[in-house]
């Protein structure tokens, strides 16, 4: 059989088959499963994820803070779908 072994990022890796992060490598039991299936290494997911994703809905509060208090904002129009023009 091809010697398939290769370094990666000072690692020794038994092939080059490396799993990214995805929810494939978001428990235990399924990274145990990418090992049995070959995989030589896995990426895991941001162990600060849950901040980014604060930050994120923080900040899309922020930005859209009081944008109903004036009579130009788009939400006073009917939604797209909601109302048909009959010529």
């Amino acid at each position: 059989m091809t010697n398939l072994s290769t370094t990666y990022m000072g690692l020794k890796l038994s092939n080059p088959l490396v799993a990214s992060s995805s929810p494939l490598t978001g428990s235990v039991e399924s990274v145990q499963r990418l090992e049995a299936a070959g995989v030589a290494a896995v990426v895991m997911p941001s162990l600060f994820e849950e901040q980014v994703i604060h930050e994120s809905l923080e900040l899309d509060h922020y930005l859209f803070y009081g944008t109903e208090s004036s009579a130009e904002v788009d939400s006073f129009f009917p939604k797209e779908g909601e109302y048909t023009l009959k010529g």
